[in-house]
């Protein structure tokens, strides 16, 4: 796959790398460690713009992180690159207008994805940014359940269930 030691690999994009897809980074790494799965998928997020390249996520991404009991880590705002596209094994966008711009950039590895996508049922097909609207707390609540769809997809059978 994607990565040298050959683990899945999963990229979120948003706008500025700020927001959506920090959080996005952050709520399915805290996923993978509370079911026992950390270390066995990649996980990264970038901007289709650099205005904020080497800056950490919004004052409110970190607040509605840490609310939630999700660590930030040391994220810092990237621009996507053409590279991005062929190392990933899933590239996910968080509206219509972040897909259109990394269809734009280049071949994808694989067909990129919407992150709604992965929430069952109807959904919504893009994640409203929250740098632009406000609304921290229910984008970290869509996201969260599009990340819960990811594991889905990406561990079918279920594994270690998380933990409360």
């Amino acid at each position: 796959m994607g990565d040298p030691d050959d683990v899945p690999s999963i990229l979120f994009v948003c706008y500025g790398n700020l927001c959506r897809s920090p959080m996005a980074e952050a709520i399915l790494r805290h996923r993978l460690r509370r079911s026992g799965r950390e270390g066995r998928i990649k996980v990264d997020s970038a901007g289709t713009h650099a205005w904020a390249a080497g800056d950490p996520p919004h004052p409110d991404t970190l607040r509605v992180l840490s609310r939630n009991g999700v660590e930030a880590g040391t994220m810092r705002a990237r621009k996507v690159t053409p590279a991005d596209l062929q190392e990933f094994d899933q590239v996910i966008a968080m509206d219509q207008e972040n897909l259109r711009f990394l269809n734009g950039l280049g071949p994808s590895r694989n067909p990129i994805e919407l992150m709604m996508g992965f929430m069952p049922g109807p959904t919504w097909l893009d994640v409203p940014d929250p740098f632009i609207v406000g609304g921290f707390e229910e984008v970290y609540e869509m996201l969260d359940g599009a990340c819960e769809g990811i594991l889905s997809r990406w561990f079918p059978d279920g594994g270690p269930e998380p933990s409360a």
